[in-house]
Protein backbone atom coordinates (compact mmCIF):
# COMPACT_ATOMS: atom_id res chain seq x y z
CA UNK A 1 0.00 0.00 0.00
CA UNK A 2 3.18 2.38 0.23
CA UNK A 3 6.41 2.64 1.68
CA UNK A 4 5.89 5.05 4.01
CA UNK A 5 2.54 5.54 6.54
CA UNK A 6 1.91 9.11 4.87
CA UNK A 7 2.02 7.68 1.45
CA UNK A 8 -0.49 4.34 2.69
CA UNK A 9 -2.85 7.40 4.20
CA UNK A 10 -2.83 9.41 1.28
CA UNK A 11 -2.89 6.89 -1.17
CA UNK A 12 -6.26 5.27 -0.17
CA UNK A 13 -7.95 8.67 0.38
CA UNK A 14 -9.90 9.13 -3.22
CA UNK A 15 -10.76 12.47 -2.93
CA UNK A 16 -13.95 12.00 -0.94
CA UNK A 17 -13.39 9.32 1.18
CA UNK A 18 -11.59 6.27 2.34
CA UNK A 19 -14.31 3.90 1.43
CA UNK A 20 -12.01 1.66 -1.05
CA UNK A 21 -9.92 0.80 2.14
CA UNK A 22 -12.36 -1.50 3.75
CA UNK A 23 -11.40 -4.70 1.55
CA UNK A 24 -7.38 -4.33 2.06
CA UNK A 25 -8.28 -3.72 6.18
CA UNK A 26 -9.65 -6.62 6.38
CA UNK A 27 -7.28 -8.80 4.17
CA UNK A 28 -4.63 -7.52 5.99
CA UNK A 29 -6.16 -8.03 9.72
CA UNK A 30 -6.13 -11.84 8.62
CA UNK A 31 -2.77 -11.44 7.33
CA UNK A 32 -1.35 -10.07 11.02
CA UNK A 33 -2.99 -12.66 12.65
CA UNK A 34 -1.24 -15.07 10.67
CA UNK A 35 2.12 -13.60 11.07
CA UNK A 36 1.56 -13.47 14.96
CA UNK A 37 0.53 -17.52 14.96
CA UNK A 38 3.54 -18.26 12.82
CA UNK A 39 5.40 -15.84 15.62
CA UNK A 40 4.23 -17.95 18.18
CA UNK A 41 4.79 -21.28 16.94
CA UNK A 42 8.00 -20.26 15.82
CA UNK A 43 9.68 -17.81 18.45
CA UNK A 44 13.03 -18.13 16.09
CA UNK A 45 11.67 -16.18 13.33
CA UNK A 46 12.68 -13.42 15.36
CA UNK A 47 16.03 -13.89 14.75
CA UNK A 48 15.68 -13.64 11.01
CA UNK A 49 16.73 -11.10 9.35
CA UNK A 50 15.39 -9.55 5.77
CA UNK A 51 17.76 -7.91 3.27
CA UNK A 52 15.52 -5.30 2.02
CA UNK A 53 13.07 -3.12 4.35
CA UNK A 54 10.41 -3.58 2.18
CA UNK A 55 9.97 -6.80 2.82
CA UNK A 56 10.46 -7.42 6.61
CA UNK A 57 7.86 -7.52 8.13
CA UNK A 58 8.68 -5.47 11.36
CA UNK A 59 8.82 -2.70 9.44
CA UNK A 60 5.67 -3.28 7.64
CA UNK A 61 3.67 -3.51 10.77
CA UNK A 62 4.78 -0.38 12.20
CA UNK A 63 4.34 1.71 8.68
CA UNK A 64 0.65 -0.28 8.48
CA UNK A 65 0.22 0.74 11.98
CA UNK A 66 1.53 4.03 12.19
CA UNK A 67 -0.72 4.88 8.97
CA UNK A 68 -4.20 3.64 10.58
CA UNK A 69 -2.81 6.21 13.73
CA UNK A 70 -2.86 8.90 10.76
CA UNK A 71 -6.53 7.30 9.58
CA UNK A 72 -7.91 6.78 13.34
CA UNK A 73 -6.71 10.15 15.06
CA UNK A 74 -4.70 12.40 12.08
CA UNK A 75 -8.52 12.66 9.95
CA UNK A 76 -11.78 14.45 11.37
CA UNK A 77 -14.27 11.63 12.66
CA UNK A 78 -16.74 12.34 9.62
CA UNK A 79 -13.83 11.66 7.01
CA UNK A 80 -12.14 8.70 8.59
CA UNK A 81 -12.61 5.32 7.34
CA UNK A 82 -14.89 2.13 8.42
CA UNK A 83 -13.86 2.97 12.46
CA UNK A 84 -14.59 -1.12 13.22
CA UNK A 85 -12.53 -1.86 10.61
CA UNK A 86 -9.42 0.34 11.85
CA UNK A 87 -10.35 -0.73 15.26
CA UNK A 88 -9.51 -4.42 14.16
CA UNK A 89 -6.59 -4.39 12.19
CA UNK A 90 -4.97 -1.62 14.89
CA UNK A 91 -6.39 -4.38 17.63
CA UNK A 92 -4.33 -7.38 15.34
CA UNK A 93 -0.84 -4.70 15.50
CA UNK A 94 -0.80 -4.73 19.35
CA UNK A 95 -1.03 -8.55 19.13
CA UNK A 96 1.09 -8.65 16.41
CA UNK A 97 3.88 -6.44 17.99
CA UNK A 98 4.10 -7.69 21.25
CA UNK A 99 7.61 -8.33 22.41
CA UNK A 100 8.31 -11.94 22.74
CA UNK A 101 12.11 -12.11 23.53
CA UNK A 102 14.57 -10.02 25.51
CA UNK A 103 16.29 -8.17 22.66
CA UNK A 104 12.71 -6.58 21.80
CA UNK A 105 12.31 -4.26 24.18
CA UNK A 106 10.82 -0.54 24.00
CA UNK A 107 12.53 2.73 22.01
CA UNK A 108 13.52 5.12 24.83
CA UNK A 109 11.42 7.99 22.97
CA UNK A 110 8.77 7.41 19.92
CA UNK A 111 9.53 7.65 16.44
CA UNK A 112 8.63 11.13 15.03
CA UNK A 113 5.14 11.70 14.40
CA UNK A 114 3.88 11.64 10.75
CA UNK A 115 4.17 14.85 8.56
CA UNK A 116 0.50 15.92 8.70
CA UNK A 117 1.62 18.35 6.01
CA UNK A 118 2.36 16.34 3.35
CA UNK A 119 -1.24 14.79 3.68
CA UNK A 120 -2.32 18.10 3.30
CA UNK A 121 -0.84 18.72 0.46
CA UNK A 122 -2.42 15.64 -0.67
CA UNK A 123 -6.11 16.45 0.01
CA UNK A 124 -6.39 14.62 2.81
CA UNK A 125 -8.26 16.35 5.27
CA UNK A 126 -6.54 16.70 8.97
CA UNK A 127 -7.45 17.26 12.66
CA UNK A 128 -5.30 20.36 13.72
CA UNK A 129 -1.94 19.95 14.39
CA UNK A 130 -2.09 20.47 17.97
CA UNK A 131 -5.16 17.95 18.27
CA UNK A 132 -3.08 15.18 16.45
CA UNK A 133 -0.10 15.95 18.69
CA UNK A 134 -2.27 15.48 22.08
CA UNK A 135 -3.49 11.82 20.59
CA UNK A 136 0.37 10.94 19.41
CA UNK A 137 1.17 11.53 23.33
CA UNK A 138 -1.64 9.31 24.59
CA UNK A 139 -0.28 6.29 21.93
CA UNK A 140 3.36 7.13 22.84
CA UNK A 141 4.14 3.47 24.70
CA UNK A 142 2.36 1.69 21.52
CA UNK A 143 4.92 3.79 19.16
CA UNK A 144 7.64 3.14 21.26
CA UNK A 145 6.94 -0.44 21.37
CA UNK A 146 6.69 -0.49 17.27
CA UNK A 147 9.72 1.27 16.93
CA UNK A 148 11.58 -0.89 19.83
CA UNK A 149 10.91 -3.90 17.63
CA UNK A 150 11.95 -2.35 13.94
CA UNK A 151 15.06 -1.57 15.93
CA UNK A 152 15.77 -4.89 17.35
CA UNK A 153 15.77 -6.22 13.46
CA UNK A 154 18.22 -3.54 12.51
CA UNK A 155 15.85 -1.20 10.87
CA UNK A 156 15.16 2.25 11.01
CA UNK A 157 12.14 4.05 11.18
CA UNK A 158 10.63 6.10 9.38
CA UNK A 159 12.20 4.58 6.72
CA UNK A 160 15.35 6.61 5.19
CA UNK A 161 14.54 7.11 1.38
CA UNK A 162 17.70 5.81 -0.89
Amino acid sequence: MGADNETVAYSTWDGENFDGLDLPLNSLASRLDTLADQHRSYPILHYYHSEESEHASAMAVAVFDESMTILRFGVPNDEQPNAVLVKNVRSRVRTTSKPNNAFMQPADEPPPPPDSDRLRSEGVPTVSDDEFADALDELSERRRKLLGIVTADAWHWPPIDS
